[in-house]
């Protein structure tokens, strides 16, 4: 009778190890896939954040009726300077140097728009803040 007893919770066991063992395995695999959907989601939220900042720097070239990078009109102004014809008169130099200031002004500009943009980093850090601060809330609300 012992035996059997011995048996029949050795049976057992084995059973609720292999239960356990599948739900294990289950979960892992269950885990796993929200990471690959997390990865996926904060890859396509980088590439859209990426193509909008994109977006953005076009539109301000197209606004400033350019479709060139910010060095193409430097090499331009050097071209043209080196093909002026060396009886150039003092009214070309003064409008050409008020060319080079307004694109330098210009280039400054482009620079300080760049800089205030929102990165990837400081908008995950926000995200960051968030989560904290809503598991805050919910924890005062569970008290």
């Amino acid at each position: 009778k012992e035996t059997t007893d011995l048996q029949s919770k050795e049976a057992e066991c084995d059973r609720v190890s292999q239960t356990l063992t599948t739900a294990k395995t289950a979960l892992e695999a269950e885990i796993e896939q929200k990471e690959i959907k997390s990865m996926k989601m904060l890859n396509h939220f980088y590439f859209v954040l990426n193509g909008l900042a994109e977006k953005e720097k076009a539109a301000k070239l197209a606004r400033m009726g350019r479709s060139e990078p910010e060095e193409a009109p430097a090499k331009r102004v050097k071209t043209r300077r080196k093909t002026k014809n060396t009886t150039s008169t003092g009214g070309a130099d003064q409008a050409e140097a008020r060319l080079a200031a307004q694109q330098k002004e210009i280039r400054q500009q482009m620079q300080l728009d760049r800089d205030d943009k929102p990165k990837a980093s400081d908008l995950l850090q926000v995200i960051a803040r968030q989560t904290d601060e809503i598991a805050a809330l919910q924890a005062q609300v569970d008290v």
